[in-house]
């Protein structure tokens, strides 16, 4: 997948024989999402990237096609719709200017950055939901290699985006206590989703969802009324998968260069931290999946979605009929699309910062969750 880059177009007129495919879509309401924006533009071909951004406070967006004839096609059916101006931008993807070589905004091939970049900065990792800004992007420096998912930072130039990967080295667990916290979830589980999958382990005194900014997936803090409960609930439900559902799937076969693939399909609703195992396994049972593709992020994205879309082929166009019809506006159970959640003690705040209060010392950085009240917890 091609990245999106600058595309910082002038909203002007567009080229009338452009040797490009990326389209300026204006008019844009400030409540639309990227999410919308690949649902409109699909049907008219592959969609290689989609990039949400303002110009003096006027939301607009770019939707860069695989083909120079879908992105026409597009202009041609979505320009009006909703009031949208749909034309294709004045530049291609990587062809827009910087705005400021010094240090100022600018977008790189590689990724969305601030002038010379936030490499060194922005480091999201360890598993931990509060992790210090500060690695070498997300996931990299001293807190690096727990439930990192990036490839080369979110940093000016040298970036990447999110990616879903095993666990490396985690710090050692804390000792047992009513306080457990849970990762591995996705980013639409709600707190009636967990309540539902951890009541039966016992009385639930404080629940919190931990929403990062920009990550593939959610953490939660559950407090039990005894520690017994947590033991319970660390035992049986570790390396399980939350309760809940998708929202209605959408399921088509794949538009390309104005025709139809009958065997490859398109699919969206899907949770972001899905993996392809997981698709392949669920679409392995209407017949042989050759290939699979989960869309998680693109380039230049400033928000993830809760949901994203997967591509695949089936092994023949029968095959792909019945994927169809069994998915389409159907919804999946988590336990058929979502990763297993990893279940763990939190770590007590209060119990590591008492010596050093006692000391006169400053306490340590804040970079464990607190085991025995959520509301000691810094807010996600």
């Amino acid at each position: 997948m091609a990245h999106l880059a600058a595309s910082i177009s002038k909203e002007g007129a567009a080229s009338a024989s452009p040797a490009h495919s990326n389209l300026f879509v204006g008019n844009l309401a400030s409540t639309v999402t990227e999410d919308e924006l690949k649902v409109a533009f699909a049907p008219h071909g592959t969609i290689d990237s989609v990039l949400l951004t303002a110009k003096a406070g006027r939301p607009s967006g770019f939707v860069k096609m695989v083909e120079v004839e879908g992105a026409a096609r597009a202009v041609t059916a979505v320009n009006g719709n909703q009031g949208w101006v749909v034309k294709f931008a004045n530049y291609d993807v990587g062809q827009a200017p910087k705005w400021n070589q010094k240090g100022g905004p600018a977008f790189f091939a590689g990724g969305y950055g601030m002038g010379k970049g936030m490499g060194k900065g922005m480091g999201y990792g360890m598993g931990w939901p509060q992790a210090p800004w500060g690695g070498k992007g997300f996931g990299g420096g001293k807190y690096g290699g727990g439930w990192t998912f990036v490839k080369g930072g979110y940093s000016g130039g040298k970036g990447g985006m999110p990616e879903l990967r095993e666990d490396g080295p985690e710090k050692p667990e804390p000792p047992p206590s009513d306080n457990l916290y849970v990762k591995h979830l996705p980013l639409g589980v709600t707190e009636e989703n967990l309540r539902d999958t951890f009541s039966p382990c016992g009385d639930i005194q404080e629940l919190r969802v931990l929403r990062p900014d920009f990550a593939l997936e959610c953490a939660a803090l559950v407090r039990f009324a005894t520690q017994e409960e947590a033991d319970k609930a660390r035992t049986t439900l570790d390396a399980t998968v939350v309760q809940g559902t998708t929202p209605p799937i959408y399921a088509n076969a794949q538009t390309k260069k104005g025709e139809s693939k009958q065997d490859h399909i398109y699919v969206r609703n899907v949770p972001t931290n899905t993996s392809e195992e997981k698709i392949k396994d669920l679409l392995g049972k209407y017949g042989e999946v050759k290939w699979c593709k989960v869309m998680r992020t693109l380039a230049g994205q400033t928000r993830i979605a809760p949901t994203c879309a997967t591509l695949f082929e089936m092994g023949s166009q029968e095959e792909a009929e019945a994927a169809i019809a069994a998915l389409n506006n159907s919804q999946l159970n988590f336990s058929d699309v979502a990763p297993e959640m990893k279940v763990r003690y939190a770590a007590n705040k209060a119990a590591k910062q008492a010596p050093a209060a006692e000391e006169g010392t400053a306490p340590e950085p804040d970079t464990d969750m607190p085991a025995t009240r959520l509301a000691a917890a810094p807010p996600p």
